[in-house]
């Protein structure tokens, strides 16, 4: 496969016809250096685990909300750039918020608060010496974004707490094998560019044959997206007689920085794939 790809597996929604079920996503995150953003699924975290989430914000005083509903004991806590930087260092990890019970919110902890300087902020995660907790995780404001895509997950089911999730999502999880798909289930696989206007070439084959699609989001689109602002992809995969593999898209761009595919499964059984991403200004 030319270029740098980086594939990370999106848990999504599970509904069943009888019992309410949710993603549950194991995983473990345990420093700032393997920090992501939040994923859409419910996150399953052990006895003595943080989990690490970052965020950016642009340091304008906007209002940040940091919100978890959670299943168990877990809790979250904040920090800013100086305090890791300060952790790291050899001092005490020192936290500028916590999340909170708060009675004006659905969710089960809170914070909110601003910032005067920008940078990548961070929120941990963890649980006590015992016992597990099921938790989901909301970062959101006007100037916040997510210099990192969602943490690569695999999944599990557990009964949903409550009726708020969607009645009408039955896709299945992501598989943790990078080039195998359930059905309904997505991956983003993502490329560095130079942003010199040199040309891209995206192929996608798949098996069964037009069982797998991809679309295209730049950085900017998918900053969009990641903030869950309206977003589309600036293009789709396509069948082309003159490009080897199921579907391809071509295209250039000026600007610089790491662009996305959304590669899903919409067929009604397990699909393996296979996309190359070839080009000028592509990272090797």
């Amino acid at each position: 496969m030319n270029g740098k790809i980086r594939q990370k597996a999106v848990a999504l929604i599970l509904s069943a016809l009888i019992v309410m079920t949710s993603a549950v996503v194991a995983f473990a995150a345990s420093g700032p250096e393997s920090a992501t953003a939040p994923g859409d699924g419910w996150v399953k975290i052990q006895a003595g685990e943080s989990h690490w989430y970052t965020f950016r914000d642009e340091g304008d005083n906007g209002q940040i909300f940091v919100e978890m509903d959670v299943e168990g004991s877990a809790g979250f806590a904040v920090y800013t750039p100086a305090q890791v930087a300060a952790w790291q260092n050899g001092q005490d990890l020192d936290s500028i918020g916590i999340g909170n019970s708060n009675n004006n919110v659905s969710a089960d902890l809170l914070w909110t608060g601003n910032f005067n300087q920008s940078g990548d902020y961070y929120v941990v995660v963890s649980q006590g010496a015992s016992g597990t907790s099921d938790y989901q995780l909301r970062i959101h404001g006007a100037d916040v974004w997510f210099p990192m895509p969602a943490a690569e997950m695999t999944t599990a089911v557990t009964p949903a707490r409550d009726s708020a999730m969607s009645t009408d999502s039955s896709s299945t999880p992501a598989s943790t094998d990078p080039n195998a798909l359930l059905p309904g289930a997505e991956a983003v696989v993502s490329f560095d560019y130079d942003g010199k206007a040199g040309q891209i070439l995206v192929s996608l084959d798949s098996d069964p044959d037009d069982a797998v699609t991809f679309s295209v989001w730049t950085p900017n689109e998918w900053q969009m997206r990641s903030l869950g602002q309206d977003a589309e992809p600036i293009g789709r995969g396509s069948a082309n007689r003159f490009v080897a593999g199921d579907l391809s898209w071509s295209g250039n761009f000026v600007e610089s920085g790491t662009y996305y595919l959304i590669v899903k499964n919409g067929s009604a059984q397990n699909a393996n794939y296979t996309v190359t991403i070839s080009g000028d200004g592509v990272s090797q």
